[in-house]
């Protein structure tokens, strides 16, 4: 081959090559970006805007908001316009003296405009935009609920990944420590110094240690699965869970909890606005004892005019409409006591909102309280348990301790170590239990009133 045809031909194929790379890097960049890690603020983003059940949520608010347009239409003038087109078979006659005289034409035509004002209806009208209004604060205060719920159970999932994946290294440092034993046990075994069945105890440890691993494997690979579902990610989502479970002391109780909560819980919202709304609701009732007056008026554009003219005509009328109640067999009355009766109920059930408001805080407070003792006393417990493990290591070492004294210290350190982790997942689940009896949880995992709690004892 001619060496011109065979450089040409090669950097043809280097061209194609960076064409061809080109798009394959761009897509790793993309895929890299897509894979960065899922931080605990970005889940709780995710769940806030792709929860399926606070989608609906919001829906159902938005035909709250449509509920209150149609109330407030009632008080504004109600313009309809007709138009009508009429062809007769025959054009309506009338005879008289053996004369006819035409009554009509064949073809008509009407266009007309009403337009119609309520004027009074006994305070109903008003009563039902209020009430529209109520019952879309109360519904959007619903879905503050649902979504601050919502946000716990990422809360809850997210810092269940956490806890499993640290699970997780506890197994994997207690068969390294199972693994090392078996090792210098086979060796003094192979000296003369230990028995088999010292071999086959450290042996039988090391399995164990292998099952607690898959175990501990199994369980983050599902607490990784119930979090992706929750945020409606796909379950084979590559992204790493970023994060570590960290312990940070703090008293809620230096805050007046109680305060917090009559203001910003949304349930106790929602039980204020349908009291609100039942209250509207018996004054509509009541309306119905009084009369209601309304304006009308028409205007009439037609062919034939009145006198059968195949002519264009207008006409229009003005009037006044007045209705008043006089005997309804007790309908009015039933709707009132009906009424009143779901008043009265409204009114309990924002008492038992602020009861289980009130024992809600009281629940979590003390959770807090225990909590946060049991990190301090596991905190403890870890550090004695590492303490005799190398105590027995060195004494075992030395001929001074049996083996089994080994493997009971390595079980102890593990568990401490597993109830440590757990009892810090425990403190942190129950701040956030707190923030949200108080009605504080959102999409920031601190909230600038959670500012004010000073760090505990």
């Amino acid at each position: 081959m001619d060496s011109g045809v065979f450089i040409k031909a090669s950097f043809i194929l280097l061209f194609i090559t960076m064409l061809a790379g080109a798009p394959v890097c761009f897509g790793d960049a993309v895929s890299n970006s897509s894979e960065a890690p899922l931080t605990l603020s970005e889940a709780l983003r995710l769940a806030d805007r792709n929860n399926l059940q606070l989608d609906s949520a919001r829906q159902e608010a938005a035909a709250a908001g449509g509920q209150v347009m149609q109330a407030r239409s009632v008080l504004f003038p109600q313009l309809n316009i007709n138009a009508r087109y009429v062809r007769l078979d025959e054009a309506p006659t009338m005879i008289m003296d053996d004369m006819v005289i035409p009554m009509g034409q064949l073809d008509n035509y009407e266009v007309t405009a009403e337009l119609s004002q309520l004027i009074y209806a006994g305070g109903g009208a008003f009563a039902a935009r209020r009430l529209a209004k109520e019952y879309q604060d109360g519904v959007l205060a619903g879905v503050e609920d649902a979504r601050q719920k919502t946000l716990y159970a990422v809360h809850a999932l997210f810092n269940g990944v956490l806890l499993a994946r640290q699970q997780l290294q506890v197994a994997d440092e207690a068969l390294q420590h199972a693994e090392q034993t078996l090792q210098d046990v086979t060796q003094l075994y192979r000296q003369g110094i230990a028995t088999k069945f010292d071999q086959l105890r450290a042996e039988s440890r090391v399995s164990r240690s292998r099952a607690d691993r898959i175990a501990a494997k199994n369980g983050l690979n599902l607490a990784r699965l119930e979090l992706l579902s929750l945020l409606n990610l796909p379950m084979d989502d590559p992204r790493d869970i970023a994060g570590t479970l960290e312990y940070t002391p703090k008293d809620p109780e230096t805050v007046d909890a109680l305060e917090l909560a009559m203001a910003h819980r949304p349930d106790l919202a929602s039980a204020r606005a349908i009291l609100a709304a039942r209250s509207e609701a018996v004054t509509i009732a009541r309306s119905g004892y009084r009369p209601t007056l309304a304006a009308f008026g028409q205007y009439q554009y037609s062919n034939p005019d009145r006198m059968s003219q195949n002519t264009w005509e207008d006409t229009w009328v003005v009037g006044l409409q007045a209705k008043i109640p006089v005997f309804r067999g007790g309908e009015t009355r039933g709707k009132v006591v009906e009424e009143q009766a779901r008043e009265r109920q409204a009114e309990l059930q924002l008492q038992s909102v602020i009861s289980q408001v009130k024992l809600d805080i009281a629940r979590a407070e003390s959770d807090v309280r225990a909590a946060r003792h049991l990190v301090d006393a596991y905190d403890q417990s870890v550090r004695e348990a590492d303490e005799a493990l190398r105590l027995v290591n060195r004494a075992y070492e030395q001929g001074l301790q049996p083996q089994i004294d080994v493997i009971t210290a390595q079980v102890a350190l593990t568990d401490a170590q597993m109830r440590h982790a757990a009892a810090v997942y425990q403190h942190t689940m129950a701040l956030r239990a707190w923030e949200l009896a108080v009605g504080i949880l959102s999409v920031n995992p601190v909230q600038p009133v959670m500012n004010t709690i000073k760090a505990g004892d």
